[in-house]
Protein backbone atom coordinates (compact mmCIF):
# COMPACT_ATOMS: atom_id res chain seq x y z
CA UNK A 1 0.00 0.00 0.00
CA UNK A 2 0.91 3.48 -0.71
CA UNK A 3 1.86 5.66 2.60
CA UNK A 4 -0.36 9.04 1.90
CA UNK A 5 2.25 10.68 4.87
CA UNK A 6 5.22 9.49 2.36
CA UNK A 7 3.50 11.33 -0.08
CA UNK A 8 3.11 14.48 1.70
CA UNK A 9 6.51 14.69 3.23
CA UNK A 10 7.75 14.15 -0.68
CA UNK A 11 5.96 16.96 -1.77
CA UNK A 12 7.98 19.41 1.16
CA UNK A 13 10.97 18.60 -0.62
CA UNK A 14 10.24 17.15 -4.90
CA UNK A 15 7.80 20.03 -6.98
CA UNK A 16 6.43 17.12 -8.94
CA UNK A 17 4.28 19.05 -11.27
CA UNK A 18 6.77 21.76 -12.84
CA UNK A 19 9.08 18.72 -12.76
CA UNK A 20 7.42 16.66 -15.32
CA UNK A 21 6.58 19.42 -17.24
CA UNK A 22 9.87 21.35 -17.46
CA UNK A 23 11.24 17.56 -17.66
CA UNK A 24 9.56 17.02 -20.88
CA UNK A 25 10.29 20.50 -22.67
CA UNK A 26 13.93 20.32 -22.29
CA UNK A 27 14.05 16.11 -23.09
CA UNK A 28 13.13 16.93 -26.57
CA UNK A 29 14.40 20.48 -26.80
CA UNK A 30 17.78 18.11 -26.18
CA UNK A 31 16.87 15.43 -27.97
CA UNK A 32 16.44 17.83 -31.39
CA UNK A 33 19.43 19.25 -30.68
CA UNK A 34 21.34 15.96 -30.46
CA UNK A 35 19.35 14.18 -33.50
CA UNK A 36 21.89 14.94 -36.36
CA UNK A 37 24.04 12.38 -34.59
CA UNK A 38 21.57 9.03 -34.33
CA UNK A 39 18.57 8.39 -33.01
CA UNK A 40 20.34 6.52 -30.43
CA UNK A 41 22.62 9.15 -29.12
CA UNK A 42 20.18 12.01 -28.97
CA UNK A 43 17.40 9.53 -27.12
CA UNK A 44 20.91 9.27 -24.66
CA UNK A 45 21.18 12.92 -24.33
CA UNK A 46 17.25 13.66 -24.01
CA UNK A 47 16.76 10.87 -20.93
CA UNK A 48 19.70 11.82 -19.24
CA UNK A 49 18.14 15.65 -19.53
CA UNK A 50 14.57 14.29 -19.16
CA UNK A 51 16.10 12.14 -15.69
CA UNK A 52 18.05 14.96 -14.51
CA UNK A 53 15.33 17.80 -15.30
CA UNK A 54 12.55 15.75 -13.26
CA UNK A 55 14.88 14.62 -9.99
CA UNK A 56 17.50 17.57 -9.33
CA UNK A 57 15.38 20.23 -11.40
CA UNK A 58 12.39 19.28 -8.67
CA UNK A 59 14.45 19.95 -5.33
CA UNK A 60 16.17 22.90 -7.13
CA UNK A 61 12.51 24.70 -7.49
CA UNK A 62 12.22 23.61 -3.46
CA UNK A 63 15.82 25.31 -2.75
CA UNK A 64 14.44 27.95 -4.85
CA UNK A 65 11.85 28.42 -2.66
CA UNK A 66 13.98 28.24 0.41
CA UNK A 67 16.38 31.19 -0.86
CA UNK A 68 13.21 33.04 -1.87
CA UNK A 69 12.22 32.42 1.74
CA UNK A 70 15.41 33.86 3.13
CA UNK A 71 16.52 36.94 -0.06
CA UNK A 72 13.20 37.87 -1.21
CA UNK A 73 12.94 41.44 0.97
CA UNK A 74 13.53 43.15 -2.38
CA UNK A 75 13.85 42.69 -5.62
CA UNK A 76 17.62 42.61 -5.45
CA UNK A 77 17.12 39.94 -3.37
CA UNK A 78 14.99 37.51 -5.84
CA UNK A 79 17.23 38.34 -8.81
CA UNK A 80 20.03 37.04 -6.32
CA UNK A 81 17.91 34.17 -5.55
CA UNK A 82 17.17 33.01 -9.11
CA UNK A 83 20.83 33.49 -9.92
CA UNK A 84 21.93 31.19 -7.53
CA UNK A 85 20.01 28.69 -8.86
CA UNK A 86 20.16 29.00 -12.07
CA UNK A 87 24.34 29.23 -11.90
CA UNK A 88 23.82 25.61 -9.42
CA UNK A 89 21.19 24.65 -12.48
CA UNK A 90 23.55 25.83 -15.29
CA UNK A 91 26.80 24.08 -13.94
CA UNK A 92 25.37 20.77 -13.17
CA UNK A 93 22.97 20.08 -16.45
CA UNK A 94 26.80 20.98 -18.38
CA UNK A 95 28.70 18.53 -15.88
CA UNK A 96 25.66 15.84 -16.51
CA UNK A 97 25.78 16.82 -20.22
CA UNK A 98 29.93 16.50 -20.84
CA UNK A 99 29.76 12.74 -19.15
CA UNK A 100 29.53 10.14 -21.16
CA UNK A 101 27.00 9.71 -24.18
CA UNK A 102 25.54 13.20 -25.36
CA UNK A 103 26.97 14.45 -28.89
CA UNK A 104 26.43 17.98 -27.91
CA UNK A 105 27.29 18.60 -24.54
CA UNK A 106 27.49 22.88 -24.16
CA UNK A 107 24.78 23.07 -27.53
CA UNK A 108 22.03 20.59 -24.82
CA UNK A 109 22.85 22.81 -21.88
CA UNK A 110 22.33 26.39 -24.03
CA UNK A 111 18.24 25.81 -23.17
CA UNK A 112 19.13 25.29 -19.71
CA UNK A 113 20.78 28.60 -19.37
CA UNK A 114 17.61 30.66 -21.61
CA UNK A 115 15.33 28.94 -19.85
CA UNK A 116 16.36 28.09 -15.93
CA UNK A 117 16.92 31.74 -15.24
CA UNK A 118 13.26 32.86 -17.04
CA UNK A 119 11.74 29.54 -15.26
CA UNK A 120 12.94 30.78 -11.92
CA UNK A 121 11.77 34.18 -11.77
CA UNK A 122 8.75 33.00 -13.01
CA UNK A 123 8.65 30.39 -9.99
CA UNK A 124 8.89 33.37 -8.40
CA UNK A 125 6.54 35.81 -9.83
CA UNK A 126 3.95 32.89 -9.35
CA UNK A 127 4.60 32.19 -5.97
CA UNK A 128 3.73 35.91 -5.29
CA UNK A 129 7.66 36.81 -3.95
CA UNK A 130 7.47 39.85 -6.35
CA UNK A 131 5.01 42.59 -5.69
CA UNK A 132 4.32 46.29 -6.20
CA UNK A 133 6.59 46.90 -2.41
CA UNK A 134 9.88 44.91 -3.29
CA UNK A 135 10.23 46.61 -6.66
CA UNK A 136 9.45 49.81 -5.82
CA UNK A 137 13.13 51.78 -5.73
CA UNK A 138 12.01 54.62 -4.25
CA UNK A 139 10.63 52.94 -0.72
CA UNK A 140 13.67 50.40 -1.10
CA UNK A 141 15.97 53.77 -0.93
CA UNK A 142 14.72 55.64 1.86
Amino acid sequence: MFNQSLLKRGLVFFNYKLSVIGALVMGLIVFYINYSHGIIPAGIAALKQFTYTFFVGGLLLKLLEAFLNKLATSFQGVVLAVLLNSIVTILLIYFVHSMKGTPEPFYSTVPTIILAPLGFFSVAVQKGYLNRESMDLKKASS
